[in-house]
């Protein structure tokens, strides 16, 4: 089973409310949620970056983080 884990605050879905809310009015268990949701979840690992955090980033950086491909940026 994957570690599932926001790569900036290290918290698990089940630690952060938006998931935890998300998760049950959708009827699944937050970490499903993230994996079946969240545009920033890299499936091969586990690892995806949490509202809070990527706004943070997104600040940090003056723009919108893109992929490689110019396309949805996933966590590494």
């Amino acid at each position: 089973m994957k570690d599932v884990r926001c790569i900036d605050c290290g918290k698990t879905p089940g630690e952060i409310g938006e998931y935890i809310d998300a998760g049950r009015e959708n009827g699944m268990s937050p970490e499903s949620y993230v994996e079946q949701e969240e545009g920033t979840y890299n499936p091969e690992n586990g690892h995806f970056i949490c509202t809070e955090d990527f706004i943070r980033k997104e600040l940090a950086l003056g723009r919108r983080p893109v992929g490689s491909d110019g396309g949805t940026w996933t966590a590494p």
